[in-house]
């Protein structure tokens, strides 16, 4: 059934708002286009997205002929390539064909698009006469890290295969629900959205109403798939109820963060945001721990208990929580965390003597260094799939 929403004006009329299809594809990737931050599905959502190229040409293998074309590549907030591509409902492309080719741009990502490709596409869009690179990054992703901390991360991101790729829809069906939480659980840096946009018209104009699902730390795309779109509009149709205890948790840790980033100089808040990205990125849960240091720290399931493998100190430390991780059926003995450290020695981070049953606390100031920050991440990585793995697998389909 299709939804029909009512319009009063400040004039007291009553305005019709049916749902509308979209005519073309071209109307999908327009709306994308001119509005980027339709991509965070939430209008308090963060994000930042700007757009670098649109229908930008692709090279293809050793000829570097333009063989492919991205409808739209944008950068975040968080300096994470985004590739976004639209499919109508009435379009004929299958999805698996059309996921196939995100997929292949995303494989592809770090030759494609060098550092100084994009900080030349940023420059066409962004750059006027008069106007300092910094001062227009700062104007589409805020103030913090510099011109140059900024692309580091663009570059390390896309040597360690993180990019985000989202399917912007017009309606999620099923089975494309299935694909992307199929392609989530397989992938590891890379993450895959579904971002529907329906469409609702009349004659004081129109309503777009959003949902992503797929997103890591979301409900299942399998889950809120299965929510009526009528119940939906309804839902965020009515007043806003008081703030539940999610929503207040969710603040309190946001003010902490925030609190910690304001006390960071320049370099420091650049890994700051780079942590909390892959924090952000491990399906777990997010909390403060008050006990001294207090500590904003990431819960990871292992064993059917909350397990605190990484956290992010008051005192400006990365802390890797061996005590948390010696109660895990993985790292319970010594020589797994000694071994642990001795995988974040191999970096180059100089390490003293660690408490095994403590933690092994690193300065922000000294990852630093792009490509260290991103050994010492693929390192979490690996004791992060670890736990997952000795997780019962009824675990995965909650």
């Amino acid at each position: 059934m299709a939804m029909s929403l009512f319009h009063v004006d400040n004039a007291g009329a009553l305005n019709p708002l049916r749902e509308t299809p979209y005519g073309s594809d071209e109307e999908l990737q327009l709306l994308i286009a001119e509005h980027p931050s339709l991509l965070g599905g939430d209008p308090d959502a963060a994000g930042g997205w700007f757009a670098l190229a649109r229908r930008g040409p692709l090279p293809d293998g050793a000829t570097r002929s333009p063989r492919w074309s991205v409808e739209h590549l944008f950068l975040s907030q968080d300096a994470t390539p985004t590739v976004v591509e639209t499919l109508r409902s009435g379009d004929p492309r299958a999805h698996g064909d059309l996921f196939g080719q995100i997929l292949y741009y995303a494989a592809n990502a770090a030759l494609w698009w060098p550092r100084d490709a994009l900080k030349a596409a940023f420059a066409a869009d962004h750059l006027s006469p008069g106007v300092a690179e910094g001062e227009a990054l700062a104007r589409v992703v805020g103030p913090g890290p510099s011109p140059e901390s900024f692309w580091d991360q663009v570059e390390a991101g896309l040597a360690a295969g993180r990019i985000r790729m989202v399917l912007v829809v017009d309606e999620v069906q099923a089975e494309l629900a299935r694909m992307v939480d199929f392609l989530n659980a397989q992938l590891r840096d890379a993450e895959v959205w579904v971002l529907e946009v329906r469409q609702l018209a009349g004659p004081s104009g129109r309503l777009l109403q959003t949902d992503i699902v797929g997103r890591r730390g979301d409900v299942p795309a399998t889950k809120s798939v299965k929510k009526a779109p009528a119940a939906r509009a309804a839902s965020r149709a009515e007043a806003t109820p008081p703030a539940s205890p999610a929503r207040t948790d969710a603040a309190s840790r946001e003010a902490w963060v925030s609190s910690l980033r304001a006390r960071c100089d320049e370099q420091e808040a650049v890994v700051l945001d780079d942590l909390l990205r892959w924090m952000s990125e491990q399906y777990g849960a997010t909390s403060v721990n008050s006990a001294p240091p207090a500590t904003f720290r990431l819960a990871v399931k292992e064993g059917g208990k909350d397990r605190y493998p990484f956290g992010v100190t008051e005192t400006k430390a990365a802390a890797i929580h061996l005590g948390s991780l010696s109660a895990t059926r993985a790292y319970e003995g010594e020589e797994a965390r000694r071994g642990l450290i001795h995988e974040i020695a191999a970096t180059g981070l100089p390490i003293s003597e660690v408490d095994l049953k403590g933690d092994l606390r690193i300065p922000l100031k000294d990852l630093a260094t792009p490509a260290v920050r991103t050994q010492v991440l693929a390192v979490l990585d690996g004791v992060i799939e670890t736990l997952r793995l000795k997780e019962a697998p009824s675990a995965y389909l909650s």
